[in-house]
């Protein structure tokens, strides 16, 4: 278990995390009461994910994304339980982007237009302005994969990018009973749109 103590007598995960967390970037203040309140938050709610919080400890300590733009601020809400599962998937998104080649300083995390307009979970940076490729990541069962589908294409139709990306998450299921008459479902509903739909299952 990853547990939040105090500062003497902590080690292994928690000393590892609570070192990323007051390092670049995120340069957390653990010796002030509020930089402290949020560093245990933050140890709090990925303990409480079970196996995924060790994962969150290696992504985070593996320095991969330190270098896109919005990770501080994405990190820091870990602060939020309820965001601490829906972050998760985002950030394994964007570990795979990098491993397929895209260059980790022209990552920028979490574009919301304040008035709703469109709400970018992963952008790629168009050199010469905007964005080349647009992502909205969702986790999800099958069951849910037409709403969350629905919700990602509202949440980026407004985006001038050349690519429109939508990476479900789909826990709970195999390649074995994966729906097809499902697939053929959402292949029909962005046909003919800019929208490129990625399942992944976990």
């Amino acid at each position: 278990m990853i547990a939040a103590t105090e500062e003497s007598t902590i080690h292994g995960p928690v000393q590892n995390l609570i070192n990323i967390l007051t390092a670049h970037p995120f340069n957390y203040n653990y010796r002030s009461p509020q930089g402290k309140r949020s560093v245990d938050r933050i140890i709090e709610n990925i303990n409480a994910i079970g196996d995924i919080g060790y994962n969150y400890v290696n992504i985070l300590a593996s320095g991969r994304l330190n270098e896109a733009h919005g990770f501080p601020r994405l990190v820091t809400q870990l602060e939020n339980r309820d965001m601490i599962i829906t972050t998760y998937p985002v950030l394994v998104e964007a570990l795979r982007m990098i491993s397929g080649g895209f260059r980790v300083n022209n990552i920028r995390f979490e574009d919301t237009e304040p008035a709703g307009i469109y709400d970018i979970d992963i952008g790629v940076l168009n050199p010469r302005s905007g964005y080349s490729m647009v992502n909205q990541v969702k986790l999800t069962t099958q069951t849910g994969v037409r709403e969350n589908l629905n919700s990602a294409m509202r949440q980026l139709i407004n985006v001038r990018a050349s690519r429109k990306v939508i990476v479900l998450f789909v826990s709970g299921i195999t390649f074995n009973n994966y729906s097809l008459t499902l697939n053929r479902q959402i292949e029909a509903r962005v046909a003919g749109s800019r929208f490129i739909v990625d399942i992944v299952l976990v």
